[in-house]
């Protein structure tokens, strides 16, 4: 299937090239093939140079870019892009430490994807969607995380319905390994402090 593409105004490219990450409608020339509400598009500049790839919405934030190049957002893309922000953090001491094993895995813009926070929890990965477009491939980011953290993965939980706020949207598990028991008490430790969680009713994510 073809990727749907976006055509700036003239100069509205500077931005994109200072590696901002949002496109707003007034930016915008065309867009061609009418794109739905979160799905993905090539934005161009008017002389049909590539600028990126990103979420499309139908609001003042038209755009959200997770890719500053035009790519093809497949199953082994999203895989290499989690896989990075992990290997991100093991570099500097977060995963592997025998003190802390709650994390922030994946920070939106900070790991490169708008609207994207996945926060670990003791083998637990709990996810929270805050556009249509990081919505929709839920399963494909809870495929990304089985591949980058394969038997360390017990869990992935979707707590994407307050954040969005979508109608039909719900709250549950995308995966379980065997024997992972959601009715037990799940405990955390960060800094060599143990802290019970609830990811299911608490707030957020579950720990703040």
């Amino acid at each position: 299937m073809s990727i749907k593409q976006v055509i700036l105004k003239h100069g509205k490219e500077e931005a994109l090239k200072r590696r901002h990450p949002w496109i707003f409608s007034g930016a915008i020339f065309k867009a061609e093939g009418n794109p739905g509400n979160g799905e993905i598009v090539h934005v161009l500049t008017g002389k049909n140079e590539p600028l990126g790839t990103g979420f499309y919405s139908r609001g003042s934030i038209a755009i959200r870019l997770f890719e500053f190049d035009v790519v093809d957002a497949n199953a082994k893309y999203w895989s290499a892009k989690i896989g990075k922000a992990i290997e991100f953090r093991k570099s500097i001491g977060i995963i592997g430490n025998e003190n802390t094993n709650v994390f922030r895995l994946f920070n939106a813009e900070g790991d490169g994807v708008p609207g994207l926070i996945i926060d670990y929890y003791n083998g637990v990965a709990v996810i929270q969607c805050h556009t249509h477009g990081t919505y929709a491939l839920r399963d494909m980011f809870t495929e990304a995380l089985k591949d980058n953290l394969g038997k360390d993965l017990k869990a992935v939980y979707d707590k994407s319905a307050e954040s969005l706020g979508e109608e039909g949207a719900e709250n549950g598990y995308l995966y379980q390994a065997k024997g992972f028991n959601p009715e037990e008490i799940q405990t955390v430790k960060e800094n060599g402090l143990e802290f019970a969680v609830d990811w299911v009713s608490g707030q957020k994510t579950g720990f703040l």
